[in-house]
């Protein structure tokens, strides 16, 4: 039978739990995880970045093909645009676009139909790199006709850096 009055509550600072201590023994019985501590931290950083996004805008922008939701300051893979690394790009295929106004305190949405003409968001193009591989495998059953293929798609990794 234990007795709960000969323990001591102790913080372990490596794995961030509360636990229990024996008083007369002077070792750790059991670390309970009643609390944990990156699980608190993690969850005030969450809601801190939450906080961020609810002030920066978003667009919803097609790029070579494909719609993409896009946020400032962020890199997305598209497929090759033939620009130089380091070049700044011009996106001006905004179908949708969302900002934040600190007077209203309110998002300000804006569809466009198909696209919106006086929002443009401007790219860097960071680097040119391959997809991962792809296995393309045919084969006609009663045949012994088997052909098998690799793919890699030919990426651009951009940042967006502005959303005007």
């Amino acid at each position: 039978m234990r007795n709960y009055d000969l323990y001591n509550e102790v913080y372990d600072p490596v794995y961030g739990l509360y636990g229990l201590e024996s008083t007369n023994v002077g070792t750790n019985v059991f670390l309970s995880k009643r609390t944990d501590i990156r699980e608190m931290a993690k969850a005030r950083e969450i809601s801190q970045v939450r906080e961020v996004e609810k002030k920066v805008g978003y667009a919803i922008v097609e790029i070579s093909g494909r719609q993409f939701w896009v946020e400032q300051s962020r890199w997305y893979d598209v497929n090759r645009i033939p620009a130089e690394e380091g070049k700044s790009i011009l996106l001006n295929r905004v179908l949708v676009s969302s900002a934040y106004t600190e007077v209203s305190e309110k998002r300000d949405i804006k569809i466009g139909a198909p696209y919106l003409s006086r929002t443009k968001i401007i790219a860097k193009v960071v680097k040119h790199l391959r997809g991962p591989k792809t296995i393309v495998y045919k084969m006609r059953p009663k045949k012994k006709t088997r052909k098998k293929q690799g793919h890699r798609q030919n990426l651009t990794r951009i940042r967006i850096t502005t959303i005007l």
